[in-house]
C-alpha cells in the first residue's frame, strides 16, 4: 500500500484517539464535580442534622479526600496515560460500521509487514486490502464510535447536584458557612450554630482623642434561631491595655419614638465619652457573642504654635516684625500683609484660615506646618481650620483678633502767628508750620482766598518744601503777600494743608484752622492805636491816683508808728494790705510798659509816625520800666522784714526807719509817675498831629488815583468809581473827627499856638472839600466825566493844600518844641555850672581858713545859699523831666547827693570843722559835675536833629564834652588809687599809666585848639588848661598824688565845662552852620589795671557812654572813667 494511503488511514484513527481522550476527560470532570457536590451536600445535611465531632470530621474529610484523589486518578489521570492503541480503535470502527468486514484492521496488521514481510505475504493483496479499506472508509464518521450516553447522564447528575448544593447555600447561608469552616477547620471544636447575626459598627476603627464614640449594634436572627425572636439586652464587653475585660450596657432604642437618621439601622447603642486610650470590645447576648473589634485611639489635629510675620506697608519704612509669642491676635497697621505660620501636632491633609467675614483662604501644607498670608484692611476675627490625613479637623479652633491699626491722619498747625492778624506795611508775614504724623509726609500746601469787599475770591494755593521722610516738621516760610493784588480793607482767609504718605489706602490730609491776615486801612490803625493809647493814659493816670492814695497811707502809718504803740494784728494786716497794694501797682506798671512797647512796635510797623516820636516813645516806654525802682523794691523788703520783727516786739525803731525809707521811695515813685504820665500825653498829641498829616496824605494819594481812572476810564464805566470816592468821602469824615480830638488834647497839652491851630483846623474842614466830594460822587453816579473830573482836580488840590498845612504844623511843633526844650536844658545847665564853680570857690576858702572859727561861720551861710540855689535848680530840671524823656535818673541822683553833701558841709561848717566840711563840700562839687555831664548828654541826645541844635560846632562841643567825661573818670581813678596811702608797686605803675592818659587828653585839647581857632575868643584859654593838665601828669609820674593835684584836676573839669557851655551860648544865639569833626588818630595809652576797672563798676552809665563816638586811643580811659564815676570822690 502507498504510503500516502496509510498515513491518511493513521491521522484518521489518530484524531479519533484524541477525540476519545477529550471525552474520557469531559466525563472524568464531571463525574468528579458529581462527587465534590455530593460529598458537600452530604455535609452540610450531616452538620446541619448534628454536630460532627472532631474524629467524625477528620474521618470524613479523610474518606473525602480519598475518593476525590481517586476520583481525579481514575478519571482524569487514567485516560491521560492509558490511551487506546489504533488497532484497538480500528476494531471499534469495524464494530461499528460491519460493512468494512475487517479491512481497516487487516490493512493495519499487514501495513507493518509490508517491508520485512516475514511470512511472505503478497505484497500486492497487501496492498488491494489497503485500497479497499481506505476506499470503504474515507467517508465514514470514526467519532460516531465514541458512545456519550454516559456524557450526558453523568452530566445531568453533577448539574443537578450543583443546583441543590447553590440552593442550599442560599437558602443556608449561615449553615453552609458553618459547614465549610467546620470541614475547613477539622481540628477545631465546633460551636453549636449561632441563633443571632451582630452587625456592629463602626466595628474596627480609629477614634480620635477625646471626641464621643457611639457602638451601634444590629441583631439578625439566623436560621438557628427558629422562634426569630431578638434579645432584649445585650451587653458590650471592652478591654483596654493592662486591663480585664468589663461589660457594660448597651441602650435599647424605641424606634417608636422620633429618632436620630444614624439609629434607623441598629437596634442598640452605647456611646463612650471622651476616648481618651486604645481597647478592643465585642458583643454578647444570650450566650451568643460578636465579632472582636479595636478601637484605635488617635489625637485630634491641633495647633501648637503659631508664629506671626507682619511686613508693614512701604511707605512706612518699618522694618518687618516677627512675633513668636505663640500669640495668634493681629494688630497691625492698615495695608500690612501678616504671614500666619502655624505648626501642629500631626501631619495635615489641607488647612485653611477662616474669616469672621465668612471668607476663608487656603494655607500651604508641608508635613505639620501650614502657613498663609493675610493683608490687614479692617477688624476682623479669624480661625484656623486643619485636616489631618484622616480629614478628622482640629476641634474648636481658637478665635484669633484682627486689629487693624488705621494710618492716623497728620496733624498740622500753624503756630505762627497762630491767630489772626493785620498785614503792616511790609506786607509779608512769617509762618511758623508745625506737622506731625505717624510715617511721613508726601506734601504741604498753603490755601487761601481773598475777600476783597465782601466778595470772596477763588481759592489758591502753592506749596512749601518739607522733609518728607520725617515723622515731626516745624518749617518757617515767609509770606510775601505784596504779589496777590491786597488793597487795604482786604483779607486774606488761609490755612496750612498737609498730605501724608500712605500709598495703600491713599494719602489723607491734615488741615489747621482758618486764620485771617488783613491788610488795614490807615483809618483802622489808627483809630486802634488810639484806642490802646487812650487806655494808656487811663490806666496811667489810675495808677497815680492809686499811688497818691497809698502815699497818704503811709505817712499816717509812719506818723503812728512815732507813737512807740506795739504792733497789733489788725496793724499787722493794715501794714500787709499797703504792701499788697504797693506789689499790685507795681505789677500793672509792667503790664503798661509791656502793651506800651507792643503799641509802640505796632506804630513801627505801620509806620505811621517817624522815627524821632519813635524813639521818644521807646524812652517813655523806658522810664516806666524804671518807675518801680530797686529803692523801692529794697525797701517794700525791709518793710515787710520790720513788720515781723515788729509783731515779735524785737524791733520798733527798725519799723519806723523802714517807714521813712518806704515814704521816701513813694514819693520818688510819685514824681516818676507824674513825668511818665506828662510825656505820654505829650507824645500822644505829636502822634496824633504826624497821624493827620499821613491820613491826609492818604487822602490826596486815593483821590490821584481816582482822578486818573477817571481820565482813563469810558464815561459810561464812570459809576464803576462811585464806591471808591464814597470810600474818600468816608475817610474825609474820619479825618475830620481826628483833628477835633486834637483839638481836645492841645487844649490840655498845647502844641501850637492858637494862630497855628486855626489855620490848621480850617485848612482841614474846609467846605469846599465836603462840597466837591458829594458833587463828584454825583458826577461819578450820573457818569459825567467832565464834572467828574473838575471836581476831582479841586478835590486834589484842596488836600494838597491841608496836607501841606499839616506838614507845616508838623514840623514847626517839632522845631519849637525841640527848639525850647534845648534852651530851658542850656539854662539848668548854665545854672549847674554857675554852681559847680562857686562850690569849687567856696571849697578854696573852706581850706584856706579851716581854722578861722568866725570866717567859717560865714562860709556856711555862703554853703547854705549855694544849697538853696541847688535846691532851685533841681525843681526846675524836675519840671524839665516832664517835657523829656532825655533827663535821667542819674541826674536826679546826682542832684539828690549833691543837695545832701551841701547840707552836711553846712552842718560841719557851724560846727566848726572845716576838714569835715571840706570833704563834703569836695562830694558836692563831684555830684554837681556829674549832674552837668548827664544833663549835657541828654542836650546832645535832644541835638539829634538838625532843626533843634543849630550849632556850627557841633562836633567841637561833642570832643569837648568827650574830654570833659575822660577827665572826670581819670580824676575818680586817681583818687580811687590814692585810697590806700602807700603805693604798692603794681598800684605805681597804675600811676605812671595814668600819668600818660593826662599828658594824652593835654595833647587832644591843643590838637583841638589848633583846629577850631577861630572859636577861640568863645572858648576862653584853653592853653591854661592844657598846662593845669601838663602838671597833673608830671605830678601823677613823679608818684606825687595829693589834694592839691585833686583840686587841679576838678578845675580842669570844670573849665571843660565852662567852654563847652560857652560854646552852646554861642551856637544858640549865632545859629551858625554845624561842622563835623574829624577822627583824630593818636597813640593808644598803657591800660588800666582789672582791679581797678572791675571795682563797683556802674554798667548800665558805662553801656550808655560807650555808645558815644570817642577817638579808639581813648576806649580804656573811658572805661576807667566809668568806673571812678560809679564810685564818687574819696571820703
Amino acid at each position: 500500500m502507498p504510503n500516502s494511503l496509510y498515513q491518511s488511514l493513521i491521522s484518521r484513527l489518530t484524531d479519533l484517539r484524541k477525540y476519545h481522550t477529550r471525552y474520557q476527560l469531559i466525563l472524568g470532570i464531571i463525574l468528579l464535580l458529581a462527587i465534590l457536590s455530593s460529598s458537600l451536600l452530604f455535609a452540610f445535611v450531616f452538620n446541619t442534622l448534628a454536630t460532627l465531632s472532631v474524629p467524625v470530621r477528620v474521618f470524613l474529610l479523610g474518606l473525602f479526600l480519598l475518593t476525590l484523589s481517586g476520583s481525579i486518578f481514575f478519571f482524569i489521570l487514567r485516560p491521560l496515560i492509558l490511551k487506546p492503541t489504533l488497532e484497538k480503535l480500528a476494531l471499534k470502527v469495524e464494530e461499528r460500521y460491519p460493512h468494512l468486514q475487517d479491512r481497516l484492521i487487516s490493512a493495519l496488521q499487514l501495513q507493518k509487514q509490508f517491508q520485512a514481510n516475514p511470512e511472505g505475504y503478497s505484497l500486492d493483496m497487501i496492498e488491494a486490502v489497503g485500497y479497499q479499506a481506505d476506499k470503504i472508509s474515507r467517508d465514514l464518521d470514526f467519532k460516531a464510535v465514541v458512545d456519550k450516553r454516559n456524557l450526558r447522564k453523568f452530566g445531568k447528575l453533577s448539574f443537578s447536584l450543583a443546583l441543590v448544593l447553590i440552593i442550599f447555600g442560599v437558602l443556608f447561608p449561615g449553615n453552609f458557612r458553618q459547614t465549610l469552616s467546620a470541614f475547613s477547620n477539622p481540628l477545631e471544636k465546633i460551636n453549636l450554630p449561632s441563633k443571632y447575626e451582630f452587625t456592629v459598627t463602626p466595628g474596627n476603627t480609629e477614634a480620635v482623642k477625646y471626641a464621643d464614640l457611639k457602638i451601634g449594634v444590629k441583631i439578625t436572627p439566623t436560621q438557628a434561631n427558629f422562634t426569630k425572636q431578638i434579645p432584649q439586652e445585650i451587653k458590650l464587653f471592652i478591654k483596654s491595655e493592662g486591663k480585664e475585660w468589663e461589660n457594660l450596657d448597651l441602650e435599647k432604642i424605641d424606634k417608636t419614638l422620633r429618632i436620630m437618621p444614624a439609629d434607623k439601622d441598629v437596634d442598640f447603642v452605647y456611646i463612650f465619652k471622651e476616648v481618651k486610650r486604645d481597647f478592643n470590645y465585642y458583643v454578647a447576648a444570650n450566650g451568643e457573642k460578636s465579632e472582636k473589634y479595636s478601637v484605635k485611639v488617635v489625637d485630634k489635629p491641633r495647633v501648637i504654635d503659631v508664629k506671626l510675620t507682619c511686613n508693614y506697608p512701604s511707605y512706612t519704612n518699618l522694618k518687618s516684625e516677627v512675633k513668636n509669642e505663640n500669640d495668634g491676635n493681629i494688630t497691625a497697621l492698615v495695608g500690612s500683609r501678616v504671614t500666619i505660620e502655624a505648626k501642629t501636632n500631626k501631619n495635615l491633609e489641607k488647612a485653611v484660615l477662616v474669616f469672621s467675614d465668612g471668607s476663608k483662604s487656603e494655607m500651604k501644607v508641608n508635613d505639620k506646618t501650614a502657613r498663609g498670608g493675610y493683608i490687614i484692611r479692617k477688624d476682623a476675627s479669624y480661625h484656623i481650620e486643619i485636616y489631618d490625613k484622616n480629614g478628622v479637623a482640629n476641634p474648636d479652633p481658637i478665635e484669633y483678633q484682627i486689629k487693624a491699626v488705621p494710618d492716623e491722619f497728620p496733624l498740622v498747625d500753624v503756630i505762627y502767628p497762630g491767630e489772626d492778624r493785620d498785614l503792616d506795611e511790609s506786607m509779608s508775614m512769617p509762618l511758623r508750620i508745625k506737622a506731625t504724623d505717624d510715617f511721613g509726609f508726601s506734601k504741604l500746601e498753603i490755601r487761601y482766598k481773598i475777600n476783597s469787599n465782601g466778595t470772596e475770591g477763588k481759592e489758591k494755593e502753592f506749596e512749601i518744601r518739607i522733609d518728607k521722610k520725617s515723622t515731626d516738621f516745624q518749617t518757617d516760610y515767609i509770606w510775601n503777600l505784596s504779589r496777590i493784588g491786597l488793597i487795604p480793607g482786604d483779607y486774606v482767609s488761609y490755612q496750612a494743608v498737609v498730605w501724608d504718605n500712605d500709598n495703600f489706602s491713599g494719602p489723607k490730609t491734615g488741615e489747621s484752622r482758618l486764620y485771617t491776615l488783613r491788610l488795614p486801612t490807615l483809618d483802622e490803625i489808627v483809630a486802634e492805636v488810639e484806642k490802646e493809647q487812650s487806655g494808656q493814659v487811663s490806666n496811667l493816670e489810675e495808677v497815680l491816683q492809686s499811688s497818691k492814695e497809698l502815699q497818704k497811707k503811709i505817712e499816717n502809718m509812719a506818723w503812728e508808728a512815732q507813737k512807740d504803740s506795739k504792733m497789733n494784728w489788725e496793724k499787722q494786716k493794715e501794714f500787709e494790705a499797703v504792701l499788697d497794694k504797693q506789689k499790685e501797682i507795681a505789677s500793672k506798671l509792667e503790664e503798661l510798659s509791656s502793651n506800651l512797647q507792643k503799641n509802640i512796635e505796632k506804630i513801627e510797623k505801620n509806620s505811621l509816625v517817624s522815627q524821632e516820636i519813635i524813639q521818644k516813645m521807646q524812652e517813655v516806654q523806658k522810664l516806666m520800666e524804671e518807675v518801680a525802682t530797686p529803692e523801692l523794691k529794697e525797701a517794700i523788703k525791709k518793710l515787710q522784714e520790720a513788720i515781723q520783727e515788729a509783731m515779735k516786739n524785737v524791733n520798733q525803731d527798725k519799723l519806723r526807719e523802714a517807714l521813712k525809707n518806704m515814704k521816701f521811695s513813694q514819693e520818688e515813685l510819685l514824681s516818676r509817675l507824674e513825668r511818665t504820665l506828662e510825656l505820654l500825653k505829650r507824645l500822644q498829641a505829636e502822634q496824633k498831629l504826624e497821624t493827620l498829616s499821613k491820613m491826609t496824605e492818604e487822602l490826596l494819594k486815593k483821590q490821584d488815583e481816582i482822578n486818573q481812572k477817571i481820565e482813563k476810564s469810558p464815561e459810561k464805566d464812570l459809576s464803576n468809581l462811585e464806591a471808591e470816592e464814597k470810600k474818600v468821602q468816608k475817610d474825609y469824615q474820619n479825618v475830620q473827627k481826628e483833628m477835633e480830638n486834637l483839638e481836645q488834647m492841645t487844649q490840655e497839652m498845647p502844641l501850637l499856638s492858637p494862630e497855628d491851630m486855626q489855620e490848621m483846623q480850617t485848612s482841614v474842614n474846609n467846605p469846599e472839600i465836603k462840597e466837591n466830594l458829594g458833587s463828584m460822587c454825583q458826577s461819578l453816579g450820573q457818569c459825567n466825566k467832565k464834572s467828574s473830573s473838575q471836581s476831582g482836580k479841586k478835590l486834589s488840590s484842596e488836600f494838597q493844600k491841608a496836607a501841606e498845612q499839616l506838614k507845616k504844623a508838623l514840623a514847626k511843633t517839632q522845631t519849637q518844641a525841640q527848639k525850647e526844650l534845648v534852651e530851658a536844658m542850656q539854662k539848668s545847665l548854665n545854672n549847674l555850672l554857675y554852681l559847680s564853680q562857686n562850690q569849687e570857690e567856696l571849697m578854696g576858702e573852706t581850706k584856706e581858713n579851716k581854722e578861722s572859727s568866725q570866717q567859717l561861720a560865714e562860709l556856711a551861710q555862703q554853703q547854705m545859699q549855694l544849697k538853696t540855689g541847688t535846691e532851685q535848680a533841681a525843681s526846675e530840671i524836675q519840671e524839665l523831666a516832664k517835657k523829656t524823656s532825655f533827663v535821667n535818673q542819674e541826674l536826679e541822683q546826682s542832684l539828690g547827693k549833691c543837695l545832701s553833701n551841701m547840707g552836711e558841709a553846712t552842718s560841719k561848717l557851724s560846727a566848726k570843722q572845716g576838714f569835715a566840711a571840706e570833704m563834703f563840700q569836695n562830694e558836692a562839687l563831684f555830684n554837681l559835675n556829674q549832674a552837668a555831664l548827664s544833663l549835657l548828654d541828654g542836650m546832645n541826645k535832644t541835638c539829634s536833629s538838625p532843626s533843634s541844635c543849630p550849632s556850627g560846632s557841633k562836633g567841637m562841643a561833642q570832643q569837648l564834652q568827650s574830654m570833659a567825661e575822660q577827665q572826670q573818670r581819670l580824676n575818680s581813678a586817681c583818687q580811687n588809687l590814692g585810697e590806700g596811702g602807700s603805693l604798692t608797686e603794681e598800684q605805681m605803675a597804675q600811676m605812671e599809666r595814668l600819668a600818660a592818659e593826662q599828658f594824652g587828653l593835654q595833647k587832644s585839647l591843643r590838637e583841638l585848639e589848633q583846629e577850631y581857632k577861630e572859636t577861640s575868643g568863645v572858648l576862653g584859654d584853653l592853653g591854661e588848661i592844657g598846662k593845669e593838665m601838663k602838671e597833673v601828669g608830671e605830678n601823677l609820674q613823679e608818684k606825687n598824688y595829693n589834694d592839691k593835684v585833686l583840686q587841679k584836676q576838678n578845675r580842669i573839669l570844670t573849665r571843660l565845662l565852662d567852654a563847652n557851655k560857652s560854646l552852646n551860648t554861642q551856637d544858640f544865639n549865632n545859629e551858625r552852620k554845624a561842622e563835623i569833626a574829624d577822627e583824630i588818630l593818636r597813640k593808644s595809652p598803657s591800660n588800666l589795671s582789672e582791679k581797678m576797672l572791675d571795682k563797683n563798676q556802674n554798667s548800665k552809665s558805662g553801656l550808655k557812654y560807650q555808645e558815644e563816638f570817642y577817638p579808639k586811643e581813648y576806649e580804656e580811659m573811658i572805661k576807667s572813667y566809668f568806673k571812678g564815676l560809679s564810685e564818687g570822690p574819696n571820703k
